[in-house]
């Protein structure tokens, strides 16, 4: 008895877990409907047609700064972009060994002239000399002639040279500057042609202080050997004359020390480095083991270094590369709209300046892809953002024209089949193939036209099979 009793619960117990079982609910298959397909209302097309390049921020106007005292070290440095106006300092250089150099010289100077007074005095008690020395004066005077002579005549060839060689110069300048004018020549080649240039017209300068030197040198030799002589014929005479020449010498000898003690007060002055002019300090960089890098205190720089920049932050401009297929969309005057990531992406307004009437090939260490010809072009930025920095980049989109034909409708919504576009058009019984002729477009609007009109509704991603007009159909 107790056996069907316990039988026929079990039997209950399994009858109900059939029927839960069955009753339970289960998931839904799931499908993509029409509502889930993105869509966007086809309007008249009314957008800019741009060109989308990139482009490097830089400076419409620049001073440099350059070191012009010698090899040194930097011992205080301005902190990169402040502003700063004329006069103010904004690099100091070590000046220790400069302050010793002016120290010794200050002490030579007054040791010089001691020197001379000295001199003078020895030259009066030389007179008594004077008679036995007669014959030999007269000789060395007569070499002293000859070798004087060749000394001026020399100097004067080497003013000659000189002179040609500043003329070359020139013409090279004025030929290089030509072609950077036209773009032609980079301009690092034009600052060499004008290094030389200098270079030139400073060894011309200094052979004719050659010149005037060596015509120095042999009047006062020549004076010498002639107040020996009269020393020798008049022992008073040539006392006093030989007082005179020692007098000559020692004001030669001045001035000369006059000279080099300037100049080191001078490169003394220079170990404090001032702003040229108003506007923003842009520390220059500088290699060393750990690549490029700003300028910073403990640096050795050198005569003739730019340290820095003094830039003019309203006046920037942006410079880009147009591919040789866009160039003759291009124009001087278009307008363009220029986003820098570093300052937040802001757009920023500004119009084409120039374009380069030659393509060149940029090399690989400038990022350029071999056999791929580029146009430069300067776009003057016309708004004004005190946070740019040469050497920024941005993205570029310059306005061609406007877009005022067909409808627009968003790049992705044009699919490609068959080597034709469509578009779908979503209609009663869901989506159609529109064949779509692109007229114009950009970067993320098209210009179309087709069967469409302004209104309708066309998706955003292309739909499954299931979804298009007639599919229903298809499957009955």
């Amino acid at each position: 008895m107790k056996n069907t009793r316990t039988g026929a619960i079990t039997l209950a117990i399994a009858v109900i877990g059939i029927v839960a079982v069955a009753k339970w609910p289960r998931a839904e298959k799931t499908s993509t409907t029409v509502r889930d397909i993105p869509t966007v209302s086809v309007q008249p097309a009314s957008f800019d047609v741009t060109l989308a390049v990139t482009g490097v921020v830089d400076a419409a106007k620049a001073a440099p700064v350059v070191n012009q005292s010698r090899r040194t070290q930097i011992v205080w440095l301005q902190t990169d972009g402040v502003p700063v106006k004329p006069g103010d300092v904004i690099i100091r250089l070590n000046d220790a060994d400069l302050k010793k150099e002016v120290g010794d010289q200050e002490r030579q100077d007054a040791e010089g002239a001691n020197r001379s007074r000295t001199e003078i005095s020895d030259g009066t008690k030389r007179i008594q000399n004077a008679r036995s020395a007669l014959e030999k004066a007269r000789d060395d005077l007569k070499l002293a002639q000859v070798q004087n002579k060749a000394a001026v005549d020399k100097a004067q060839a080497e003013i000659d040279f000189m002179q040609k060689e500043v003329e070359l110069a020139q013409g090279q300048l004025d030929k290089r500057k030509r072609l950077s004018d036209e773009r032609l020549m980079p301009l690092r080649e034009l600052e060499q042609a004008q290094d030389e240039l200098r270079s030139k017209q400073f060894g011309s300068e200094k052979a004719k202080r050659g010149l005037a030197q060596a015509a120095q040198d042999a009047q006062a030799n020549e004076k010498a050997k002639q107040l020996d002589i009269r020393k020798a014929e008049l022992e008073v005479a040539s006392a006093e004359s030989a007082l005179a020449q020692s007098k000559a010498e020692a004001e030669r000898s001045q001035v000369v020390r006059a000279v080099k003690l300037e100049e080191s007060r001078d490169q003394l002055a220079q170990t404090v480095v001032t702003a040229p002019s108003e506007g923003m300090l842009l520390i220059d960089r500088t290699w060393d083991m750990d690549g490029l890098r700003p300028i910073r205190t403990g640096d050795q720089v050198h005569e003739g270094q730019r340290l820095a920049s003094i830039i003019d932050p309203s006046q920037m401009r942006v410079k880009c590369d147009i591919n040789e297929g866009d160039i003759e969309r291009v124009k001087v005057g278009q307008k363009a709209t220029v986003q820098v990531p570093a300052i937040g992406n802001r757009p920023l307004k500004g119009v084409v300046k120039s374009i380069d009437n030659l393509a060149r090939e940029r090399g690989w260490w400038e990022g350029g892809t071999p056999g791929k010809q580029i146009f430069s072009a300067i776009i003057i930025l016309t708004d004004v953002d005190r946070r740019l920095r040469p050497g920024m980049g941005g993205a570029v989109q310059i306005i061609l024209e406007q877009a005022s034909k067909g409808l627009a409708v968003p790049v992705e919504a044009l699919f490609g089949k068959e080597g034709k576009l469509y578009v779908y058009r979503l209609g009663s019984g869901g989506y159609e193939e529109v064949p779509a002729k692109v007229i114009q477009r950009n970067e993320m609007t098209a210009a179309v036209e087709g069967a469409l009109k302004r209104g309708d509704k066309i998706a955003r991603e292309r739909p499954p099979a299931d979804l298009l007009a007639g599919a229903k159909e298809r499957r009955r």
